[in-house]
């Protein structure tokens, strides 16, 4: 089983508050990041994860090249206490989230651009039905079938 550390930044992007959640594994790295508005509370992020856990959309995974070897415990303490006072994100979070919404933009692109070429197709499709019915007789096409099929010619639209 590998073994896994999940990490939660709370920072204040100088608009609104949000919430970076990291999990770091030997082999790869994921990231999501979630927007909470006014500063939260503790009780209310606490809440947040125990409601949402599941719910969180997590980008894909990335390669982490760091090497996780044991570490002196004097040294993890320091390490802590350095993470404790930092400010703001990490620059490899922020490059996976800047990933994150690229491969979102590319996607609503895509759709977008079917959408675009289905209502085009829906446009032709309509134009060449009322040029059809233009032949016919518009709204009067039955009326003209009964008055031709009275004379004994009968015209198919």
């Amino acid at each position: 089983m590998e073994e896994e550390t999940i990490s939660l930044t709370i920072f204040f992007d100088g608009q609104f508050w949000g919430a970076l959640f990291e999990i770091f594994s030997k082999k790869q790295m994921v990231v999501c990041k979630y927007v909470f508005g006014a500063e939260p509370s503790d009780a209310e992020v606490f809440e947040f994860i125990k409601s949402n856990w599941k719910n969180l959309s997590f980008c894909l995974a990335v390669k982490n090249f760091q090497k996780n070897k044991k570490i002196n415990p004097k040294r993890m303490k320091k390490i802590i206490n350095l993470a404790l006072n930092q400010k703001g994100i990490s620059k490899k979070s922020f490059q996976v989230i800047k990933l994150q919404q690229e491969q979102k933009k590319i996607e609503l692109k895509q759709i977008r651009k079917e959408n675009l070429v289905n209502e085009e197709q829906k446009k032709f499709e309509l134009r060449q039905q009322k040029k059809k019915q233009k032949k016919c007789g518009h709204w009067l096409k039955n009326e003209r079938i009964i008055f031709h099929f009275l004379i004994g010619v009968v015209k198919k639209c």
